[in-house]
């Protein structure tokens, strides 16, 4: 607003170039003047950046910041008091700055960050290499051994896309007890980790060290001379 356009009471809107800050000017301004309020909030706005710089806003935007710093700038203004003998800065700063954390923790309420998105790992191709040439690997391994081994392997371990079976299941289907499957089993388990068996595997799977070679060979000569002894 002009200050040419001020009521006629105005007498500070007659002068070509208003007082900065005049007792009578706030004490017009608190009365009602809107010219006079004008002056003095455009000559001290000056305060609200240097409030915005050192407090946080968090996700409240500058421009949002800057006018809740005006609408405290602006009831400073109406509720300062010059006879409490203190300077205007230090009354409009404590204002300023209670008006801009009001509208921060306004937006803080309503706000919603962005949703965490957890990163898509990348595929590894080597990785899924070695897994198809481990899954290509497992029927050739278990094709070296005899057929009613070879059988209740699969059945008992659901390979080739079946599903596994109970130890009962297969006796019933082969016509025998449980006790044979399970020593069929325990015979085909000690079989396929021999190196004569699981070579390829072993390589696959990085386990060729003689330690473990030497631990198969001597599992499988106590199975041996166990049922010898039998």
């Amino acid at each position: 607003m002009a200050y040419s356009q001020c009521t006629p009471r105005c007498t500070f809107a007659q002068l070509d170039h208003p007082p900065p800050f005049h007792p009578s000017q706030l004490a017009h301004a608190q009365q009602g003047c809107a010219d006079c309020l004008d002056h003095l909030v455009r000559k001290n706005e000056a305060l609200i950046p240097w409030v915005l710089q050192r407090l946080a806003r968090g996700p409240l935007p500058y421009e949002e910041a800057r006018q809740a710093g005006r609408i405290g700038l602006w009831k400073a203004l109406l509720g300062f008091d010059l006879a409490r003998g203190f300077a205007f800065s230090t009354y409009a700063v404590v204002a300023i700055r209670r008006h801009i954390q009001l509208e921060v923790q306004r937006s803080q309420r309503f706000w919603r960050g962005p949703p965490y998105l957890p990163p898509t790992p990348q595929p590894d191709l080597v990785e899924q290499a070695h897994r198809s040439m481990l899954v290509a690997a497992v029927p050739r391994w278990v094709a070296q051994l005899s057929p009613r081994r070879a059988n209740v392997v699969r059945s008992y371990y659901g390979l080739g896309g079946a599903r596994p079976q109970l130890q009962r299941a297969i006796a019933q289907s082969l016509g025998v007890t449980p006790q044979r499957v399970q020593q069929l089993l325990q015979e085909a388990r000690l079989l396929l980790a021999l190196p004569l068996y699981s070579w390829e595997l072993r390589r696959l799977l990085g386990r060729t060290s003689k330690q473990e070679v030497q631990i198969a060979l001597r599992a499988y000569y106590r199975f041996c001379r166990k049922r010898r002894s039998r």
